[in-house]
């Protein structure tokens, strides 16, 4: 009988099969603090009854515990709830339904794609839910073959920095296996010095590897001590485990997700950047007519300013001049806010000769014959007019680019009602090089391009915009023959 008392006592203390280490710690605590309360409650009370009453008689007695009785009415309760909440919080911790925990974590961070507020997320929900002293998260940074501490909570020291080499880091990632330094006080259980020397140094209580599909470790989820003292059990790892395969997928897609991201912003700044060159040659041409008329008075002003025709001259033409070469720059700074909103009433009309205008040296260098057949008698629509600018000065480049070879090239633009729909319908066709039928099913895709120096952007820029403005686009074209981009919207009252 001895022997199994010893043995489940044993067991107990070791395993933690009742907790029973953390009972008999709970138990003193909260004697403990109702101690101090009750002196805090009733040291006042003496003190009064001796100093203001003097300690003599029933009256002052009385008196005494009149008062104690009041200040123990008027306190008890509120130092009973605040005793109650701070055991619940810090002693007293509520066991957390793991299987919700799982669901309700899943749910949201495989729903963050933004890294910074992923690892932020999962930090705050685990040290709420668990009630840690510290945790943290460190993430591979591949291009230093380091791990950075990417989120914390509790942690003072904020660079904290582990190579693949260390002795930690390079354990958890060959054998994709958790550390506890709990379980290494066992007997039964061994880790290396230096490991436990390192996680002593991170106050880690618990190592877990975040290991993606392919097997590769993407970071270390890091926990501290529990505020409650307790040890973790086997039940809380197995779910920080699952949670741990969790956060290493949402981790991978987050990461995916932001290199998309910076793909596309880098192949659009480009793809902004080459249309504003082709733009911007066109426009030096343009300012630089004026600035010679310009430079052509002001050789002259020195000698010729006296005479009152010169005078009548520089006074008329040179304002004119400077107003054209603003009305330029106005131009170019139109352009670079197409990614602002306001929809408000356009004259597709005026908005066609804006980009027209823009390519009517390149029109003429090129030897390009430009048709405008404007059959819309009313050309109204509600849209952000500097992105409906974006998009035409965008597919009029491309025909221009695919009229390349000297000869009898045309480019149309035309556009007609719809009465029965309500539409506009705007057509640009050109006689250029055309698009082959396997080409023309991807053209609108991210990245795809017929061009050898292309991004494949510009028409999926273009699709997107159109979309926005609740329009739709449509591209026919026949290799050899040209093409023909087709863009409708819907009308509206002036």
């Amino acid at each position: 009988m001895s022997l199994f008392v010893l043995i489940t006592t044993y067991a107990i203390v070791r395993h933690q099969l009742l907790d029973i280490e953390i009972i008999i710690k709970k138990t003193l605590v909260f004697a403990g603090l109702f101690a101090a309360v009750f002196a805090m409650l009733v040291l006042p009370t003496l003190i009064i009854q001796e100093y203001i009453f003097g300690g003599r008689g029933i009256g002052g007695r009385i008196a005494g515990l009149i008062l104690s009785g009041l200040i123990i009415i008027l306190t008890v309760r509120r130092i009973e709830n605040l005793l109650i909440n701070a055991t619940d919080k810090y002693l007293f911790q509520k066991r957390y339904d793991y299987k919700e925990l799982l669901k309700t974590f899943t749910n949201e961070v495989l729903t963050v794609l933004d890294l910074k507020e992923l690892v932020k997320l999962t930090v705050d929900k685990l040290s709420d839910i668990i009630k840690l002293q510290s945790c943290g998260i460190l993430l591979l940074d591949e291009s230093k073959n380091e791990y950075h501490l990417a989120a914390s909570y509790g942690i003072k020291e904020r660079d904290i920095v582990l190579t693949m080499d260390n002795t930690l880091a390079s354990f958890l990632a060959r054998t994709k296996m958790y550390l506890s330094v709990k379980e290494h006080e066992r007997k039964d259980y061994h880790m290396p010095g230096k490991i436990v020397e390192d996680m002593n140094k991170l106050k880690l209580e618990l190592a877990i590897p975040l290991i993606t599909l392919q097997g590769k470790m993407i970071g270390i989820l890091t926990l501290g001590k529990k505020k409650s003292d307790e040890d973790y059990t086997q039940e809380d790892i197995d779910i920080l485990l699952s949670l741990a395969r969790t956060l290493a997928i949402a981790i991978s897609n987050a990461r995916m997700v932001g290199e998309i991201s910076r793909l596309y912003n880098e192949a659009m700044r480009r793809e902004r950047i080459a249309t504003v060159g082709t733009l911007a040659a066109g426009m030096a041409h343009e300012i630089k007519n004026p600035l010679t008329s310009i430079k052509t008075f002001v050789e002259y002003v020195d000698t010729k300013y006296t005479h009152s025709e010169f005078r009548e001259k520089f006074n008329s033409i040179v304002p004119r001049e400077i107003e054209r070469i603003r009305d330029i720059v106005d131009q170019l700074l139109d352009y670079s806010n197409v990614g602002k909103t306001h929809f408000r009433l356009c004259n597709i009309h005026r908005i066609l000769d804006y980009a027209l205008d823009l390519y009517s040296n390149e029109f003429i260098r090129r030897g390009i014959k430009l048709k405008r057949i404007y059959n819309s008698y009313y050309p109204y629509i509600l849209a952000e007019e500097n992105q409906l600018k974006q998009v035409f000065i965008n597919i009029i480049l491309n025909s221009i680019e695919a009229m390349s070879i000297p000869g009898n090239n045309i480019l149309t633009i035309r556009t007609m009602d719809n009465p029965i729909n309500n539409t506009i319908e705007t057509e640009i066709r050109d006689t250029g090089c055309g698009i082959s039928k396997e080409r023309i099913k991807n053209i609108f895709d991210p990245f795809y391009t017929t061009k050898d120096k292309g991004t494949g952007l510009g028409l999926f820029i273009v699709h997107q915009i159109i979309e926005n403005n609740k329009g739709k686009i449509a591209i026919e074209s026949e290799e050899g023959r040209g093409t023909a981009v087709k863009i409708i919207f819907s009308k509206t009252n002036k």
